[in-house]
């Protein structure tokens, strides 16, 4: 099974369904591309929802912190999604918790990111598009 990613527009969202093994190759290549396009267009609050990424590989913590990166140094955040224990236990281990904001369910996610966006004046992106992978 390859890696495959949704996202919506859930205003100021972006909400990034994966699916599959997170790893490296060209599919790597095109959820950068992908990311970076939204936050160009200005969704720069977005939360990856992992629920059903069966493992993550060494390239995909390096997609997940590239993509942090990308979106902090625009102005915005990232939040992860991760249900599965083995990937929870994987973030432990390599202590990714510290960095990023894991939620056990989207909900929770998105909850905490509108908590920490009311007292900013963020205005949502105009432009909305879905980019599929």
């Amino acid at each position: 099974m390859k890696m495959s990613w949704h996202a919506r527009q859930e205003s100021p969202l972006s909400i990034v369904e994966i699916e599959g093994p997170m790893g490296g190759g060209p599919h790597a290549d095109t959820f950068r591309q992908d990311v970076l396009r939204l936050a160009e267009e200005g969704w720069v609050n977005a939360i990856f929802d992992l629920s059903k990424v069966r493992y993550v590989y060494s390239p995909g913590v390096g997609m997940i912190l590239g993509a942090y990166t990308s979106l902090r140094n625009r102005g915005g955040d990232l939040k992860l999604v991760v249900n599965t224990e083995r990937i929870r236990n994987l973030f432990h281990l390599i202590q990714l918790y510290k960095v990023l904001d894991i939620h056990e369910d989207l909900e929770s996610a998105r909850a905490r990111f509108m908590e920490e966006l009311k007292d900013r004046d963020v205005d949502p992106p105009r432009a909305s598009q879905e980019a599929r992978g």
